[in-house]
């Protein structure tokens, strides 16, 4: 199952959660990379708000775990709105809570979407037999995120994703890597594939905060797909 929660609100709408958590990132004593808390809070937020969105949900509230200090609170905050506007969901309720009680040495934040989303517009068990599968974007983790961001996916992209026709469903891609999320595209949609998947990147590296997005696609579309997302787009094949 994708990492959200959908449940039945009445028979026409759902609210649909996802969550996303860091820790060791930040600018904290025990930290093991050095990044300023707004990268950390945008990364973080990215991820929770891409798996509702991509899963056909519309966040209207936001709840924040902060363990980066009270300090650090308004900047998470404004982060968190930077997001809403880069994913086109507008404003957002925001709430949640921060650890003062102790003195922190590493840094920690946890970020959970929530909204609503018509069933009909679900985008969950979509994919047929006879998709193909990509992934946008590459694999990405620690101190690479920082450093290679141009070969991450984007918002817009993201977001163009989900509007092209011959795409059946989009996928953020975490800690477990692609080939994980694949296994469970597949199975969810009762998909079996006796061969080994493959591509020009590596489907069992961690993709951090959801830096690639795997995706299941009508054949027709591929080249479109491949010219559109040019050194991004990674057929998977198998062999």
């Amino acid at each position: 199952m994708r990492d959200i929660s959908v449940t039945a609100i009445n028979e026409n709408e759902s609210l649909i959660m996802a969550a996303d958590f860091a820790a060791g990132i930040g600018m904290l004593r025990k930290d093991q990379v050095e990044a300023d808390v707004r990268i950390l809070a945008s990364y973080t937020a990215r991820t929770a708000f891409m798996e509702l969105i991509t899963a056909g949900g519309a966040p209207k509230s936001a709840a924040i775990h902060n363990g980066c200090g009270a300090g650090a609170w308004e900047e998470i905050i404004d982060e968190i709105r930077k997001t809403a506007v880069e994913s086109r969901s507008g404003y957002i309720d925001i709430s949640g809570s921060s650890e003062t009680n102790m003195k922190l040495i590493q840094s920690s934040l946890g970020v959970t979407a929530a909204g609503v989303v018509n069933n009909k517009n679900l985008r969950l068990k979509r994919t047929p037999p006879h998709a193909e599968f990509a992934a946008i974007g590459i694999p990405l983790v620690g101190e690479e995120v920082l450093k290679n961001e141009e070969q991450a996916v984007t918002w817009p992209q993201v977001l163009d994703l989900l509007n092209i026709e011959g795409i059946y469903e989009v996928v953020p891609c975490g800690s477990r890597g692609i080939i994980h999320e694949l296994g469970l595209l597949q199975e969810t949609n009762g998909i079996y594939q006796a061969l080994k998947p493959t591509a020009q990147i590596d489907l069992n590296k961690s993709c951090g905060p959801s830096t690639s997005v795997l995706i299941s696609y009508h054949p027709d579309w591929e080249k479109k797909l491949a010219d559109d997302f040019d050194s991004k787009f990674h057929k998977i094949i198998y062999q």
